[in-house]
């Protein structure tokens, strides 16, 4: 009977130092495939980098920059606005003028659809 514990009690042994092995071999996954995604992570932002550097360099090449067409609207935008100025300018005496009159010259009529009440 001796023999047949110490057979068990080796058995648990062996199992326990399997069990310890098997434990830091999933330890040893867990940070590999940590280490991985973080290697991968990485990768993806320096391509994204890379592939928003040579958009920029396109689109830079295609439009002429960002800043000349600004500069493009703001021209335009400044040359719209003193015509729109002119116009007013040209034509404010005329608008002052009509509105005074029209304020001026009321003629007061009753609605369409006024029916006086008979008081008796």
């Amino acid at each position: 009977m001796a023999s047949q514990s110490e057979g068990i009690q080796k058995l648990l042994e062996a199992e326990k130092a399997a069990q310890k092995e098997v434990d830091a071999a999933r330890k040893e996954k867990a940070r590999k495939l940590k280490q991985a995604k973080e290697e991968a992570k990485d990768e993806i932002k320096k391509f994204q980098a890379d592939r928003d550097a040579e958009f920029k360099k396109i689109e830079a090449s295609i439009m002429g920059g960002s800043d000349k067409l600004q500069s493009l609207i703001n021209a335009k935008t400044k040359k719209e606005i003193e015509e729109m100025n002119k116009r007013v300018a040209a034509q404010q005496k005329e608008v002052i003028a009509d509105l005074v009159a029209s304020v001026r010259n009321i003629h007061p009529e009753l609605p369409v659809n006024f029916k006086p009440a008979i008081v008796a």
